[in-house]
């Protein structure tokens, strides 16, 4: 699993939070106790200097609450990573452990359980705790004399809290594309609106190119900006040889365009560097299939939908 929350994010950390065996977190500012659940064992780094429990971004009350519960504790001077591993699942993002964070700010975050992530994010968290100062009764004591300083709030006292917009399913595709099949509208206003999107992309973000499909078929009418595409391209829709299928690995789909009175849509998408040497036959793309355990019926002429997880195994596997 590998996906962007937003809205919700911290009510769903909290649960995660509260469901798991073991917490460890690198969390810049920490007020609310009540989002992040640590329990003996538990590994925190965050800022607990004196200019950040002076300007009420770190809780004397919160840590001392913690340290008592047998957490680790760990003060590192101008953290400002927020990142947290629950069990075998990582969050890496934005959000600190404030009311601010959970109710007047729009946050976001990467959550994944895929391996190297955690380990990575695990790796980091303990890197950290290895240079900050750890926080213990002395060190609590002390803190707890250092005079409040109210900052003056930068956000608005009244009204409505910001809100993220819902992030759409993000879906993911197979698709059997043919070389000769004509666009039925103007392909140089396809390719104009390609160039212009061209420029704004990075030379290492990949290369893009488009692809039309039939505006009433299931991939047109659910595919959207952010989707993968598996293009399995082929010289002719007539042939039925599959000696010059290619399969191309996961692209994602960066601008869908259609034209007024065009019963087609076009689809623009970024395919990663080296997408031509990475092309497989359909014979490994077949025995790739059933490595990754996916028992689905794939043709040159598919239109498949994947989940999440069969897409990311054929991922993770493909040129192994």
């Amino acid at each position: 699993m590998l996906k962007v929350v937003s809205r919700d994010l911290w009510p769903m950390l909290r649960r995660k939070a509260a469901a798991s065996e073991s917490r460890r977190a690198a969390i810049a500012y920490v007020t609310d106790g009540s989002l992040l659940s640590l329990r003996s064992g538990d590994v925190l780094v965050t800022d607990a200097s004196d200019a950040a429990i002076a300007g009420s971004r770190a809780s004397v009350t919160v840590l001392s609450k913690y340290l008592k519960s047998g957490a680790k504790l760990f003060s590192l001077d101008n953290l400002h990573a927020k990142a947290m591993v629950f069990d075998d699942w990582a969050v890496i993002g934005s959000a600190n452990a404030s009311q601010n964070s959970i109710s007047r700010l729009v946050e976001a975050a990467v959550l994944t359980d895929r391996p190297e992530l955690v380990g990575q994010t695990e790796k980091l968290i303990y890197s950290l705790a290895s240079v900050a100062i750890p926080i213990d009764k002395a060190f609590i004591k002390r803190i707890s004399t250092i005079p409040i300083i109210r900052q003056p709030s930068t956000l608005p006292r009244s009204g409505r809290a910001n809100e993220a917009p819902p992030l759409s399913e993000q879906r993911f595709w197979f698709l059997g594309i043919s070389e000769d099949d004509p666009y039925p509208g103007d392909s140089n206003r396809v390719v104009s609106v390609a160039d212009k999107l061209e420029r704004t992309l990075s030379r290492k973000a990949g290369s893009l190119d488009w692809f039309w499909w039939p505006a009433t078929a299931t991939f047109a009418k659910k595919a959207s900006v952010g989707d993968i595409v598996i293009d399995c391209w082929r010289p002719s829709s007539r042939s039925r040889s599959t000696t010059s299928v290619r399969v191309y690995k996961h692209a994602r789909i960066a601008q869908i365009f259609q034209e007024r009175g065009i019963g087609a849509k076009a689809f623009l998408c970024v395919w990663p560097q080296h997408s031509e040497a990475q092309a497989i036959t359909w014979t490994a793309f077949l025995a790739l299939v059933q490595r990754a355990g996916i028992r689905l019926s794939f043709t040159p002429q598919s239109e498949i939908e994947l989940n999440a997880q069969q897409s990311s195994t054929l991922y993770e596997l493909w040129g192994l």
